[in-house]
């Protein structure tokens, strides 16, 4: 459901201010339900966040800083999702409120928000045959929305497996095969070390830094392609330079090279959909669409993978982190 309007930032207020003091910019009032919902196969507890969009007279800021605003009261809110295999609903799951996970500070009320949720056995997960259609039914007013997803499946990497080294003259190319319903791709890679205190050497943090290698779109979302993102190993060498304080001669730290986590998030078509439209605008006035897939309502309702693979760093690596231009200040320690 592909909706356009109009959104002109900034002159609104002068165009009122021009107008009768009788203008009511508050239309007549309709229930309207905002989903947020990511299913994932790799998850064993699933979480959708169900809120009102609300209209009224006076200041939005404080309806949005007041819960009975913002949530439904659980006990007229019956939440379902429905698992459908060749058309045959083949398990339905009922999603109870939570109100236990607290809520960052932020414009809505907060800390306490109400979330669903259910639960999958590690063993019986969600499958990526099925369809999974959401059904939200407000007992009190009758109002009832519909989402639909199908879960994205297993995803390969195409590297070998064992130790990786870093050579400043080379590049790093994760590749990877494409996921059935997969549509966007973002790829990150994160160096994983340990530090300590030379003062306290029993006390070790583990650390990590992300490069992120940017993000691809599939016009075909077929399974098993082959895909990859490439990024230069001296970028890799100037980043841990950068983000890395240089140890304190009063408070010295020493650093253990560890390893290399390559992450890829996936998101199906419905998703890419929704997160390109809602990106930040660096204008101030201009016509954008509006993008959700719920049936008599609003948000969205689509699937997710996070998809992951670690490999040991060789000794060259250690010796260049020791000794190029870029960390070899930063005290990482040699391997005995």
């Amino acid at each position: 459901m592909l909706q356009r309007f109009a959104i002109i930032a900034g002159l609104t207020a002068v165009l009122l201010s021009s107008c009768s003091n009788d203008l009511d910019i508050n239309a007549q009032w309709k229930e309207t339900t905002v989903v947020f919902g990511l299913m994932s196969k790799q998850d064993s507890v699933h979480y959708l966040r169900l809120s009102k969009a609300f209209l009224g007279e006076g200041d939005a800021m404080k309806f949005a800083s007041i819960a009975d605003s913002v949530y439904y009261d659980p006990q007229v809110i019956e939440v379902k999702i429905e698992e459908y295999l060749n058309n045959s609903i083949t398990r339905t799951f009922e999603l109870q409120a939570a109100t236990d996970i607290p809520k960052d500070p932020g414009i809505f009320a907060w800390p306490g928000q109400v979330v669903y949720t259910f639960q999958t056995p590690a063993n019986e997960g969600l499958n990526p045959m099925a369809k999974y259609q959401l059904t939200v039914h407000n007992k009190k007013s009758n109002h009832v929305l519909k989402a639909e997803t199908q879960v994205l499946g297993n995803m390969n990497f195409d590297m070998p497996l064992g130790t990786m080294n870093f050579y400043p003259q080379h590049s790093l190319n994760v590749k990877w095969k494409s996921v059935e319903g997969g549509a966007l791709y973002e790829v990150f890679v994160s160096f994983l070390y340990r530090e300590y205190h030379l003062n306290n050497p029993s006390d070790t943090v583990r650390k990590f830094v992300e490069l992120n290698l940017g993000r691809l779109n599939m016009e075909f979302k077929g399974a098993f392609q082959s895909l990859n993102k490439t990024m230069t190993n001296l970028d890799m060498y100037r980043t841990i330079g950068l983000e890395l304080a240089p140890p304190d001669p009063n408070d010295p730290v020493s650093r253990i090279a560890d390893s290399l986590l390559v992450r890829i998030n996936v998101a199906d078509e419905d998703l890419m959909t929704y997160l390109l439209v809602n990106q930040p605008s660096n204008t101030l006035a201009q016509e954008r669409p509006q993008f959700t897939n719920v049936e008599n309502g609003v948000g969205i309702f689509a699937s997710r993978g996070s998809y992951t693979k670690k490999f040991r760093i060789g000794d060259y690596t250690v010796d260049s982190l020791r000794s190029n231009q870029f960390t070899r200040h930063l005290n990482f320690e040699e391997r005995p």
